[in-house]
């Protein structure tokens, strides 16, 4: 799974979507189809096809790996709010907007602690406060440009509602630019 999402940060969906279809099933195998394991790579194979704008494909997938979240750690553990909100971006993707709100009403109603007492395991000597979420969490405003603006067969979704240019071309060939 870490080569194929290594394939995909490089471009290469199809080989990681081909490692990723490999990965799921002797997961399934070795492992059964409700365990955690599976769910990873079940979440791996349909993050592939949502790069490739496989919607439809990646549903059941994620569908899947929320449900064995929630079985295996409950309903309000980080691990399955994670995967609900990723469900419900997928179904805004979908023009599914009110099942995808129930689903974000429910992860910011999950519970909230302080990552610096929750990932303690993290820290370094003499910064505490310092961890993988708080050093890369302003990443996201680097990533803007590629999540702010997303098309879906003949449709745009606007991510981001900040001062910006954004522009898509459609597959009839027009381009849209919002400012």
């Amino acid at each position: 799974i870490t080569l194929a999402k290594a394939f995909l940060d490089q471009g290469f969906a199809a080989e990681a979507e081909a490692m990723n279809r490999r990965a799921l099933e002797t997961r399934r195998r070795l492992f059964g189809n409700e365990a955690l394991e599976t769910a990873v790579a079940l979440n791996a194979l349909g993050n592939t096809l949502l790069y490739q704008r496989r919607l439809e494909e990646a549903e059941p997938l994620l569908r899947e790996a929320h449900e064995i979240h929630r079985a295996v750690f409950g309903e309000d553990h980080d691990e399955t709010l994670t995967n609900q909100g990723n469900l419900a971006n997928l179904l805004v993707g979908l023009e599914r907007d009110q099942e995808a709100e129930e689903l974000f009403r429910g992860c910011m109603e999950g519970v909230r602690r302080a990552s610096a007492h929750e990932i303690v395991f993290q820290a370094q000597p003499g910064s505490p406060e310092l961890n993988c979420c708080s050093v890369n969490g302003p990443r996201a405003l680097g990533l803007i440009g590629e999540w702010a603006l997303l098309g879906h067969d003949n449709r745009l979704a606007l991510n981001y509602y900040g001062p910006s240019t954004l522009s898509a071309a459609l597959p009839s060939g027009n381009r849209v630019v919002l400012r």
